[in-house]
């Protein structure tokens, strides 16, 4: 059974996703083919024409669609779903506009899938259960807890339940006036940055600054565990700032008053899920899942053992998460666990080569590619590195990365110059898996997608300074041979000369602009930046 698994087009991050008889074939960012930005809104019609030719399959094959939505919508209907919108917490203003929104883009959407589908059955998945399926049925554990948070799917911004097998038990709803993800992008807003677009910037903020007790009020949390959340506090809260650094005005403990308050909610909501359960296994996923910080603690309370996080935790995941839902309903194929997002585009030698020589840039064939690169970074020269299938989720994961020297405290700095971001966020590193737990505190689970923040060890700061936050923290991706076995030999051939088991990664983009693709975008970028190399594949090209 082949299914097409889209997000809907009332979300802020759209991609397309195939799965065939359980197993996902290929998944991918539709902003990664317009070069906008999550390109929020649109239908992923270029996503979907990648996916089926990974599969070499026509429009014709695929047996079922499934969206990431409680749809389909009626225009007769809006009021109703307007009402219960009001009844979760909202205004009757801007929740007819919302549905009348969601109604035109949906009925694009429907006009699209019959004219390139037809009569291909389409199946709806409400957009927090997508979220909850995307984590679960390819989490590993057959029982476990899920939660999902974001500003809002539909009716409602957050699921509370207990998976176990297959079957999905919502404990809890989470209304909209309860939303964690709209209460942080107020604060995103509130601080000067793009809601639903700059939160990390909050979070890489919070560190600098200590929350402050006169902000604390905005949350409440009820003996039931439910959220008051007073969101015209927010808005009317004045900030002085110098209108420079952040990090040295009232800017940074705004920030961390932001991320105390997210952790705080999180937390109250975990120890109510293991409290009702005993289960103390986690699927995270939705658009605060992203929240490394958050994440890493809910890992640190020790209310839970284990974790799982979708790595495309954003509006992204609903695509695999309907696909994956729909397949569980008619077939009794397992999925397998999801140990890496490898699952974007490739391209082949001869691609690579003419693209190359088209851009008139300088290149060389390396000879070990791995160790050439090792050299590299360990001269303090910022590599870019494009290999293999593109990651799906926002995080660079070592095949459209930016690489530098973790050991050197400089770096830190620069790479951030490189790509135009402020010079006080921090990078992560990549590690080799088996070696993690001795540079992080705590270290007991595996960290493929870089989605947990650790402490560093105090004796192994002076060893990565270029990758520990002001707090004392990283958030590291652990890397396998198994799943990535070039990126993994590079990290292993810079520790015969770097000494240390990691390398500095950050994503492979400018300011505002998506993880390059293909290519021609790794070319454009490099020679429109000042990134000292370029590795595609096994060519080496410098200016």
């Amino acid at each position: 059974m082949r299914i097409l698994g889209i997000t809907h087009p009332f979300s802020m991050n759209t991609a397309a996703v195939l799965i065939e008889d359980g197993k996902i074939i290929a998944a991918v960012e539709e902003e990664r083919f317009t070069r906008i930005k999550h390109a929020p809104a649109v239908i992923p019609h270029y996503s979907i024409e990648y996916v089926l030719k990974e599969a070499n399959i026509k429009h014709g094959d695929i047996d079922k669609i499934a969206l990431g939505s409680c749809g389909p919508h009626a225009e007769n209907e809006i009021e109703k779903f307007v009402r219960i919108a009001v009844s979760s917490g909202s205004t009757l203003e801007f929740e007819r506009k919302y549905w009348k929104m969601i109604f035109m883009r949906e009925r694009k959407l429907m006009n699209y899938l019959n004219n390139h589908f037809n009569k291909t059955d389409i199946v709806f998945v409400p957009h927090h259960l997508a979220h909850a399926a995307s984590a679960c049925y390819v989490s590993g554990f057959n029982k476990s807890l899920f939660m999902t948070l974001d500003g809002r799917g539909e009716f409602e911004s957050g699921l509370l339940g207990i998976y176990d097998d297959g079957e999905f038990e919502i404990i809890r709803r989470l209304n909209i006036d309860e939303s964690l993800g709209l209460m942080y992008s107020s604060f995103t807003s509130l601080l000067g940055y793009r809601a639903h677009t700059d939160e990390g910037k909050v979070m890489g903020l919070a560190p600098y600054g200590r929350p402050k007790k006169t902000l604390e009020d905005i949350v409440t949390i009820e003996t039931d565990h439910r959220i008051k959340i007073d969101q015209n506090r927010i808005i009317s809260t004045a900030i002085k700032s110098d209108g420079l650094d952040p990090t040295k005005d009232d800017r940074k403990d705004t920030a961390a008053s932001a991320q105390h308050l997210l952790e705080k909610c999180a937390l109250s909501l975990v120890d109510y899920l293991t409290s009702i359960s005993g289960n103390t296994k986690l699927c995270l996923a939705g658009g605060s899942a992203l929240n490394i910080d958050m994440n890493g603690a809910i890992l640190a309370s020790g209310l839970i053992k284990d974790i799982f996080i979708q790595p495309a935790s954003n509006d992204a995941g609903t695509a695999l998460g309907a696909a994956l839902y729909v397949h569980r309903q008619h077939s009794s194929i397992r999925s397998s666990p999801m140990k890496h997002a490898y699952l974007g585009p490739q391209y082949e030698e001869d691609e690579i080569k003419e693209d190359i020589e088209d851009s008139g840039l300088k290149y060389e064939e390396l000879s070990d590619t791995a160790a050439d690169i090792a050299e590299l970074i360990s001269k303090d020269k910022i590599v870019a590195w494009m290999q293999g299938r593109a990651e799906f989720g926002p995080r660079a994961l070592g095949s459209r990365s930016i690489l530098a020297n973790p050991t050197n405290f400089s770096m830190w700095k620069k790479v951030n110059m490189i790509k135009n971001r402020e010079y006080w966020r921090p990078l992560a590193p990549s590690i080799i898996e088996d070696r993690a737990d001795e540079f992080f505190v705590n270290h007991n689970v595996k960290s493929p997608f870089m989605l947990l923040k650790f402490q560093v060890k105090e004796d192994k700061k002076r060893e990565i300074p270029a990758v520990v936050h002001v707090d004392g923290s990283a958030r590291p991706q652990t890397v396998s041979s198994e799943t990535n076995p070039l990126y993994w030999n590079l990290i292993k051939e810079f520790e015969k000369i770097g000494g240390v088991p990691a390398v500095l990664n950050t994503s492979f983009n400018l300011k505002g602009e998506p993880i390059v693709n293909n290519p021609q975008d790794a070319l454009e970028t490099f020679n429109f930046s000042a990134i000292d190399y370029l590795c595609i594949g096994k060519y080496l090209i410098y200016k």
